[in-house]
């Protein structure tokens, strides 16, 4: 399994462009799932994505590493600058994977439709379409997990902090 060094130089090595665009700098400021940044969600999604990854070849799956790691470093940023963007939460978790889409093909322009596809279904079952290929469901499983991670972390911050 790699170590954190490892898979930070992995994504780097095949999205650093990406996380160096105004968007991905603009989403270091945004708060997150109450307790996060938006950025680190993104990062944590992106590990999670790499891990999976490596269970899946391990397990003698073939993964299409690039289009799902660029697909996690991209998977939200539909939802940078959310408060201007969309009227609710409800709002921003029913269009903001159509909007990482958008944000995506301006980013990358020439993206290919799988990538797309990866980022549009990670908010399934949100989203109508279930996932269809190993790609799909690795960035949905690592997007919820990263989800439950920050929960965890919140509810862990909040009781230290009540006992202080």
């Amino acid at each position: 399994m790699k170590n954190e060094n490892e898979i930070q130089n992995e994504i780097l090595e095949r999205c650093g462009e990406i996380m160096k665009c105004p968007l991905m700098q603009e989403s270091k400021k945004q708060v997150h799932h109450n307790c996060t940044t938006l950025y680190d969600h993104i990062m944590r999604v992106a590990e999670y994505t790499v891990l999976l990854c490596d269970v899946c070849e391990a397990k003698g799956i073939a993964v299409d590493r690039q289009r799902v790691i660029t697909a996690a470093v991209c998977h939200d940023l539909g939802i940078v600058g959310r408060a201007r963007k969309f009227k609710s939460d409800t709002d921003a978790w029913v269009h903001h994977a159509s909007c990482s889409v958008d944000e995506t093909k301006k980013l990358l322009p020439g993206v290919d439709d799988k990538t797309l596809k990866i980022i549009e279904k990670h908010m399934w079952p949100i989203t109508p379409t279930p996932p269809t290929c190993v790609e799909e469901w690795i960035i949905l499983q690592a997007d919820k997990t990263a989800w439950a991670y920050e929960l965890i972390h919140c509810m862990t911050l909040r009781r230290r902090a009540s006992f202080a």
